[in-house]
This record gives C-alpha cells, structure tokens and sequence, in this order.
C-alpha cells in the first residue's frame, strides 16, 4: 500500500470544487479526486482522477484500495451525499472524521432546520425575519 504524507482524497470535483483541489496542490499533496461526471471541472487539476459516484462510498473504497493508496486527508466542498462519503471513508482510513450522524443532519437540510428552527442566522437577520418581513436589500 503507497502511505504517502501528501495523499488527499477529494470527493466530488465541480466548479466549486476547484480551488480547494488547487490549495491542496499548492500545499504539495498529491489530489485524489472524484465525480460521476469524466467532464466535471475539478477532475483537470486532479493528479488521480476517479470517474464514479461520488455518494457511493462502499465503490470509493474499493476503488481507493484496488489502487493501494492510504489518503492522508479526505475532503469534500460538495454538498448532500459527498459529506456522508467523505464521513464514513475518513472514518475506514482511521483519519479524524465528521460523525456521521452529524453529516446526515447537515445532508439532510429540512431536517437541520427542523432541529434548531427556534433561531437560525443568516448574516443580521434571523430565518424568521427572512421569511416573515419582507426584507430590502442594499
């Protein structure tokens, strides 16, 4: 198995994705990244590019030990299931993790709001303001 220092596994590889693969480029770690997408933006600044869905997480870790590569850190900008792959495969790599259950709530957004929907924040305004006066933007 290749256990490099710099070995980052990058789920998901959109646009937004790209200037997180870059800092890690930037701080010498070689970017494993991954998206269903083979077109996806990200996956041209990725060292190792892997073609599959990104939620599915039990084929990441095959992929990722047919490969026989250790990441040293797993990462994800993406939203919904990205989290919860990049949760559960920190976790299988014994690296410091996201609690799963933590990482459901946040992929989960409806509910995350259910939970805490006595004050939430968003810059001044609370969500209720937001929703119950009509609010002029500057």
């Amino acid at each position: 198995m290749i256990i490099l220092n710099k070995i980052s596994l990058n789920i998901g590889s959109g646009l937004y994705q790209i200037p997180l693969i870059k800092k890690l480029k930037s701080l010498k770690y070689k970017v494993i990244s991954t998206d269903i997408n083979p077109y996806s933006p990200g996956l041209k600044f990725a060292d190792i590019k892997l073609v599959t869905d990104s939620y599915d997480y039990r084929r990441l870790i095959k992929l990722i030990k047919n490969k026989k590569i250790k990441p040293k850190i797993i990462v994800s900008g993406a939203a919904r299931g990205c989290l919860l792959s990049a949760s559960y495969l920190s976790k299988i790599f014994k690296l410091n993790y996201l609690n799963f259950k933590t990482a459901l709530l946040l992929d989960q957004k409806n509910n995350l709001l259910e939970k805490y929907n006595k004050k939430i924040f968003l810059g001044k305004f609370s969500r209720e303001a937001l929703f119950k006066k009509k609010i002029n933007r500057v």
